[in-house]
């Protein structure tokens, strides 16, 4: 099994550069299935780079990055940050960003896919957590695999691997990751990074407390996400809260979907039936890139979540699933409506 830890900044070799479509003066670097757009002539395939994916938040006082400082902002540790984001330049789709390696001497004698983001001071973006005083513990590993699947961006080199292996496609659901386990006959329930109160986090809005303390057997987890209104802009538009189960663990141990009870897959996030893997990590992107909503069929979905069948994380894999992000949804950005002007 890998290192439970993504890599957020890497030093990476560029795999081709290709003609950005309408921009003259850029191209597209290839880093494993990602897309970055670069300014023309800086890379060329082999090249080593500093990759950041998105999500990271740069410091945009070290100008060695040359990030624009308009949009920086500081997220509580004094440091104006840039956050990372897929945009489209000219057309062009771009996730990430990537930085020549010189620029950076402090990483001389770094291999490859070394996590890099301490040294060069980026972090990762985290949402904030709408109440803090939610919070009331740590997460426990002991109970589930902390919800964060791997992009399909990273595993090209594993996509024959991949393709090797069972899995389950389903849709991914836009909201907020919520862990409930059955601890000794007490509910515990977990966010993404900490134990919450179970009444003032969604909790009661969406699970029956008695079904669960009766259903879900001691030591027993269901992971899930919360999706609806006031819940991360209710992208799918959705008129009450709901809970999608995504996965269930015995004692940290991800139980397969076929030993699910009728009342999980009751709460499943949908399943996409017959979903066949194409032939190449970047055609899989494709493939997801601007799918429908199942819960939601006029709506974008987010992407696709890929579950192994037997609940197992071959060696490449952290978890027992790995992700699709649909680049159309994540490019899609609500319109702002215009102000009238006053006569």
């Amino acid at each position: 099994m890998s290192e439970d830890v993504r890599k957020l900044v890497r030093i990476v070799n560029v795999d081709d550069v290709r003609p950005a479509e309408n921009a003259d003066a850029l191209e597209i670097s290839i880093v494993g299935a990602w897309e970055v757009v670069t300014r023309k002539g800086v890379f060329h395939k082999g090249d080593r780079a500093v990759f950041a994916e998105i999500d990271a938040a740069i410091p945009v006082n070290d100008e060695r990055f040359g990030l624009p400082t308009h949009e920086a902002k500081d997220f509580g540790d004094g440091v104006n940050r840039l956050i990372i984001k897929t945009i489209r330049l000219r057309g062009n789709l771009s996730q990430g960003v990537l930085f020549p390696l010189a620029l950076f001497p402090e990483l001389d004698g770094v291999p490859n896919d070394v996590d890099v983001s301490e040294t060069l001071g980026i972090t990762k973006y985290e949402p904030e957590t709408p109440v803090s005083n939610d919070v009331v513990g740590e997460w426990n590993d002991r109970f589930a695999i902390r919800s964060d699947a791997e992009r399909v961006q990273n595993l090209a080199k594993f996509y024959d691997q991949i393709k090797a292996e069972p899995w389950i496609a389903t849709e991914k659901v836009d909201g907020d990751s919520m862990t409930v386990v059955n601890d000794g006959g007490t509910l515990r329930v977990y966010g993404r990074q900490a134990e919450l109160k179970p009444e003032t986090s969604h909790f009661n809005d969406v699970l029956d407390a008695d079904f669960l303390l009766e259903h879900l057997p001691q030591g027993w987890s269901i992971q899930g996400e919360v999706a609806g209104p006031k819940v991360q802009s209710n992208k799918l538009g959705l008129d009450e809260k709901r809970f999608f189960l995504f996965g269930v663990f015995n004692t940290g141990r991800p139980v397969p979907r076929d030993q699910w009870e009728n009342w999980m897959n009751e709460l499943s996030v949908p399943v996409i039936e017959d979903f066949a893997l194409p032939e190449t990590a970047s055609e899989l992107v494709a493939q997801v890139d601007g799918m429908k909503s199942i819960v939601k069929p006029d709506m974008l979905a987010e992407g696709v979540v890929f579950h192994h069948k037997e609940g197992k994380a071959p060696y490449f894999l952290s978890r027992p699933s790995f992700k699709v992000i649909s680049n159309a949804y994540l490019s899609n950005k609500p319109r702002r409506r215009r102000r009238k002007k006053k006569k």
